[in-house]
């Protein structure tokens, strides 16, 4: 897509093209049209940011509730601490202090019910309390990178205080020596070698390598470049059925990773998020290809879930978020931009409605050449 043709899209009218941008481009000198050019930039980054704003205040009003409750309307109107992250994260990167202030609160009130410093993973509405006191590692390292995130965007050095003290208890209670190196644990509770038969398990989807990098300026006593490596390694070894793909749960008990016994066999709705956050850290352009074709061709490009033993497609993975990180893994294999139509889609669910917001947010900020 053009810069142009972006902005149009971006601002909903192709006013601002015509009165603006391409009467100045058309047949001016050289440095009109460097000029002309730059100003175009502007807008684009201008108009890239507005949209943000005005796509955050919509799924804002659908999915955050007055006192700053995620609500995942998918799943029993429940909430989580991944949801409370992704929150935090993209109010942060919306700049929006007031919804950062209203989430954070929620969350700070009723999820940090724990001795060490992590949070609940789980919310039941119905019950008005905390339904699993376990902590969700992938959670707790959302929180953390939303709050060093707002700090620096809002100037309030108690939000990295708080980042620190969640990434050290992360850092000091959910990491474990592996042949990989060391390794981020889902959860405090059922995925160490003796809670599980082929333990040590992991989630990879859960290795959140932007967070990592973020807090090293925040925690540095934690090695989270070696955790960042070992994260990778071991989704670069998870290769398992005929399409090569990593399972949403991953055995690290033998000397390779295999898919995890107690668990289904999958790569499925977890495990889609591994492109989006390889892209966020920089890693995603020796990965690209293994993620670019899923779906292509089937229930309108649209991911599957898939038995990685057979390879059969089980059932597709809906929503345009979804798709979004697909095409996203498409621009940096084969440089293809994200199609328009797709770009304007809007999800009804929660969980694809913020995989759609996290990856704009991404392009955003470092793939603008994808739009």
């Amino acid at each position: 897509m053009t810069r142009c043709g972006l902005l149009a899209l971006l601002m909903g009218s192709a006013i601002i093209l015509g009165g603006q941008v391409q009467a100045r481009a058309s047949g001016a000198p050289a440095a009109d049209q460097t000029e002309s050019s730059e100003a175009t930039d502007r807008l684009v980054q201008q108009a890239q940011q507005s949209w943000f704003e005005a796509e955050w205040k919509e799924w804002k009003a659908r999915f955050v509730s007055p006192d700053g409750r995620v609500v995942d309307n998918g799943n029993n109107d429940a909430s989580h601490s991944e949801g409370q992250g992704y929150g935090l994260l993209l109010a942060a990167f919306a700049k929006d202090r007031q919804g950062f202030e209203q989430i954070w609160g929620w969350t700070d009130t009723h999820l940090f019910v724990r001795p060490d410093g992590l949070a609940a993973w789980r919310w039941d509405e119905k019950a008005k309390a905390v339904a699993d006191r376990n902590n969700a590692t992938d959670g707790d390292l959302l929180m953390a990178w939303g709050l060093a995130r707002a700090s620096a965007a809002f100037g309030v050095p108690a939000y990295r205080e708080r980042a620190r003290t969640i990434a050290l208890a992360v850092g000091r209670t959910m990491i474990i020596d592996t042949p990989a190196g060391p390794t981020l644990l889902p959860g405090g509770f059922g995925f160490r070698a003796g809670d599980q038969p082929d333990g040590p398990i992991v989630n990879p989807s859960y290795f959140v390598f932007p967070a990592f990098d973020a807090l090293i300026a925040v925690a540095p006593e934690i090695e989270w470049a070696r955790i960042k490596a070992a994260g990778l390694k071991i989704i670069t070894e998870s290769r398992f059925g005929p399409q090569r793909l990593p399972a949403d749960w991953v055995s690290l008990a033998g000397k390779t990773p295999q898919p995890a016994r107690n668990f289904p066999p999958t790569f499925g709705y977890d495990a889609i998020r591994i492109p989006l956050y390889l892209a966020w850290s920089g890693l995603s352009e020796a990965q690209a290809s293994r993620f670019s074709t899923l779906g292509s061709g089937q229930h309108g490009g649209s991911p599957f879930v898939i038995d990685l033993k057979s390879g059969a497609s089980l059932r597709p993975i809906d929503g345009a978020g979804v798709r979004m990180i697909v095409a996203l893994s498409r621009c940096l294999a084969k440089d293809e931009p994200l199609p328009q139509a797709l770009i304007a889609q809007r999800d009804t669910f929660y969980y694809p409605a913020t995989l759609r917001l996290l990856t704009m947010a991404l392009i955003e900020e470092r793939y603008p050449e994808c739009l």
